[in-house]
């Protein structure tokens, strides 16, 4: 069998694929929903938004579409469709799939609850995001100058301040069962004598250290005065910078702490923020203008929450996602 109609079978499969996936799976709500209806509602008047590749009672499959498909190939795949026989084969069968789909339309045939969830999630949300750029092209640009930026600061100054924090750098040897404490002290013991003898912590703790931060010389990064941490973090406050504590003992084992900077709490200065400022007024902004358009949308519209429904979708989102909720 030669090499080209390894690649032609592999083709037909992957399109087969692609023409059927998410339509087959198991569902753990196995309620079907008629997918007629809301295609034909949803896709009305649709502009087509590329060329076609191939069309179907002028019905056309446009670029696009086919650049999805063909990115949904396996890479090594991809890289051999290089003949024009391939990738008209690929094309048919995105034909088929549509002469499926319309036929799956005609006669109301049920997709699972789950499909069309997600469907439905898609469009909706390509709609609603073309429909609120439109309407927003229509609506006064949003700015928010520096003087706003400023009466905000000046009223929010806890948002600003930092803290009084210390860089640390640790040596950790891990010892969180009991049978590893010993093999820890006789570690941190000759790491001591390392020290003791001029060798630099940054060095012992890149060349000994057991935990995440020995790819950066023991470095943990900044400890912040309003946060709690354990008591050999504690006490590293009452030390000078540079100095070295003494051994102490947590939960993940052994571990030397050294103190490598140290500053005060500080307010960030106004022109350090003014920016991020700038964008989250401009957010609030949008945010308002969203809501006072769509409460015009709402009050014409008969809606009905089901309170039940939702803790029920939360739920099973949280047990499928592996994260249960606590009880």
């Amino acid at each position: 069998m030669s090499a080209q109609h390894v690649v032609t079978i592999a083709v037909v499969a992957v399109a087969w694929v692609l023409c059927f996936s998410g339509c087959g799976g198991q569902n753990s709500n196995p309620r079907p929903e008629s997918s007629g209806e809301f295609f034909s509602e949803a896709l009305r008047g649709q502009p087509n938004a590329s060329e076609p590749v191939a069309e179907v009672d002028g019905s056309p499959i446009g670029v696009e579409q086919l650049r999805i498909a063909i990115e949904s190939m396996p890479e090594a795949l991809r890289q051999e469709m290089d003949s024009p026989e391939q990738r008209l084969l690929l094309v048919e069968q995105l034909i088929n799939r549509r002469l499926l789909a319309r036929r799956a339309v005609q006669e109301a045939i049920a997709v699972p609850a789950e499909d069309m969830a997600k469907a439905r999630d898609v469009l909706e949300r390509s709609l609603s995001h073309a429909y609120l750029g439109r309407h927003a092209r229509n609506q006064p640009e949003i700015t928010v100058g520096d003087e706003e930026c400023r009466k905000y600061y000046e009223s929010n100054q806890g948002e600003y301040t930092e803290p009084e924090r210390m860089r640390l750098a640790r040596i950790l040897i891990k010892a969180a069962a009991p049978g590893e404490k010993a093999r820890a002290r006789d570690r941190m013991k000759d790491i001591l004598e390392r020290f003791s003898k001029g060798q630099q912590f940054e060095a012992l703790a890149a060349t000994y250290g057991e935990g995440e931060e020995k790819s950066r010389q023991g470095d943990v990064g900044w400890v912040l005065k309003n946060k709690k941490y354990g008591p050999a973090y504690l006490r590293m406050w009452k030390t000078e910078v540079g100095s070295v504590g003494e051994v102490q003992e947590d939960r993940e084992g052994l571990l030397i702490l050294k103190k490598l900077e140290q500053q005060p709490e500080r307010v960030k200065p106004f022109e350090e923020v003014k920016e991020s400022i700038r964008v989250a007024l401009r957010q609030k902004q949008e945010l308002s203008r969203l809501r006072e358009f769509t409460s015009g949308l709402r009050e014409s519209a008969r809606i009905q929450i089901h309170k039940d429904e939702i803790d029920r979708a939360f739920e099973e989102a949280l047990q499928r996602s592996g994260n249960p909720r606590r009880k």
